[in-house]
């Protein structure tokens, strides 16, 4: 313990027993609130205790929650893997929150989202105490050591605009005679009226919003219909992107640029340039879904079904790059309107549907490719010994990868996981498509045929490439990205979660809600 102690006085933490000082009161910000930690215990197999009194926050609900410090990564190992247990009064684990995997030799500010906990304390929670344990994952000598450089503080957001309905969620886009929350974004093109196509011909518009769904516009006024196609009025008072503003020849346009496979420039951003011109629309429709139908892969994955229909737990871990991570999901990057991770919205439909409890865990990393994933399963995932794994590759590998290569590597995947678990069965996901300004397609075509040769009993295909495919038929790239080259905005992120779900045999969804 002197040694920690040591260690933490070289880092500038305070390592505090309970009963110690008065913590720090909260302190507002226009997003929310900083709750400084009430103990920061550093312990001796190295993992941190947490605590946090949420008594002085002002607010009865949270829309957002994560703790956040400093950190860096550093010594003989790969990256770093962490998870977040959420802990009782006698300090023992009640369930895990959180994973997060980090780049080996890195230093920034560590988040780890804990959103639902903190909204389940300010609402129900007799003691407004929580306390958390932050530990190392994997085997021993895995992974590099992670140091917090600063005492961690809770960032509570305060509570924005109504979330998701479950329909929204959870209600195919292939299925029925609506569609919800769809996005889309107004283009202008030369001297023409910014407009921009739905995914079907609309019969009856429910509902016309922002991204963040704190405004809502109106028929006539703001917009008019032709067909499939929604045309802004003179006077609207929606936002919209000159193509220009989005093609171009300028390297030097804001916010970033990427070259683009004619030698000319497309704009580029991680951030709001195009969620906030976004808009979501719901609607009923006639027109006929002509693209894949989905349906249950019982036949290739007996056992992971076996285990969901008879009620029984599953262990699952999502495995991947950026996408699988999270991505651009407004949650998962902390705006409104707070849309969940694909994967926990898997988790989430899995449980209503099936009655199961999921132990989840997603130690995927963004910008990684499936050699890398090769080279970390031993200790990201195949000593957990998950009883189904999804593995979510390719985006990056489309840069160059060999098809070659990456079935090796994919291969190599299961058969680690097997090594320690030979029931494992695996999920296949295949992304959806890059910007083909950016990027060609042929390559990512290859993975997609590669993967298909692969499944077979223990190992089925999730297509979201078709998907997509099918959908850009009568959509821009940029009515369903958040980066304008290779991330899912919501409505996509949704998509994703709904393919997931009917694969693993959620192929209606029955919403407890009559209507939106």
């Amino acid at each position: 313990m002197r040694a920690l102690q040591t260690l933490c006085a070289l880092l500038g933490l305070a390592t505090m027993a309970k009963g110690g000082s008065t913590p720090e009161p909260a302190r507002a910000f226009d997003w929310g609130y900083q709750v400084p930690a009430s103990l920061v215990e550093h312990q001796d197999d190295g993992a941190t205790r947490l605590e946090f009194d949420l008594s002085g926050l002002p607010i009865q609900q949270s829309i957002y929650a994560r703790i956040q410090a400093r950190a860096r990564s550093f010594g003989p190992g790969l990256n770093p893997s962490l998870a977040v247990w959420l802990l009782d009064a006698e300090g023992r684990k009640i369930r895990r929150v959180r994973e997060v995997t980090f780049l080996t030799d890195w230093t920034g500010t560590a988040q780890f989202p804990v959103s639902q906990v903190i909204d389940q304390h300010l609402r129900q929670a007799a003691s407004k105490r929580v306390a958390f344990r932050i530990e190392a994952r994997g085997p021993a000598g895995f992974s590099q050591q992670l140091v917090f450089e600063q005492a961690p503080i809770l960032a509570v957001y305060k509570t924005g605009p109504a979330r998701y309905a479950e329909a929204e969620l959870f209600e195919p886009v292939w299925t029925g005679k609506r569609i919800l929350s769809e996005t889309l974004l107004p283009t202008a093109y030369g001297e023409q009226a910014a407009e921009a196509q739905l995914a079907f011909v609309p019969s009856k518009i429910l509902s016309v919003q922002n991204y963040a769904r704190n405004r809502t516009y109106i028929q006539g006024r703001d917009f008019v219909l032709d067909g499939r196609n929604l045309r802004l009025t003179a006077d609207s008072a929606i936002p919209f992107h000159p193509y220009k503003d989005l093609y171009h020849q300028n390297p030097d346009a804001k916010p970033r640029t990427m070259q683009t496979l004619d030698g000319g420039y497309l704009t580029f951003s991680s951030g709001g340039f195009l969620v906030d011109q976004q808009l979501v629309v719901s609607y009923e429709h006639t027109t006929a879904w002509n693209g894949p139908v989905p349906g249950p892969a019982k036949a290739w994955l007996p056992r992971s079904f076996q285990l969901l229909e008879s009620g029984q737990p599953l262990k699952l871990v999502v495995f991947g790059d950026s996408i699988s991570f999270g991505g651009d999901a407004s949650a998962q990057k902390g705006y409104a309107p707070w849309l969940p991770r694909w994967s926990d919205l898997l988790v989430e439909g899995l449980e209503r549907h099936y009655g199961s409890e999921i132990d989840a865990i997603n130690p995927s990393l963004g910008g990684t490719r499936s050699d890398w994933g090769r080279k970390t399963i031993d200790g990201l995932v195949s000593f957990e010994r998950p009883d189904l794994v999804i593995l979510g590759f390719g985006m990056n590998d489309g840069g160059g990868v060999p098809v070659q290569q990456f079935v090796a590597n994919t291969q190599a995947m299961m058969d680690s996981v097997r090594a320690e678990n030979p029931e494992a069965e695996f999920i296949l996901l295949m992304s959806f498509q890059p910007n083909p300004k950016w990027r060609k397609l042929e390559l990512m075509e290859s993975y997609l045929e590669a993967l298909q040769a692969l499944e077979g009993p223990g190992v089925a295909l999730a297509d979201m490439w078709s998907l997509h495919e099918y959908l850009l038929q009568h959509k821009t790239y940029w009515d369903m990205s958040t980066n304008h080259v290779n991330h899912p905005n919501d409505f996509l992120v949704r998509v994703y979660a709904q393919l997931l779900l009917a694969r693993l045999g959620v192929v209606e969804w029955k919403s407890s809600e009559a209507d939106l």
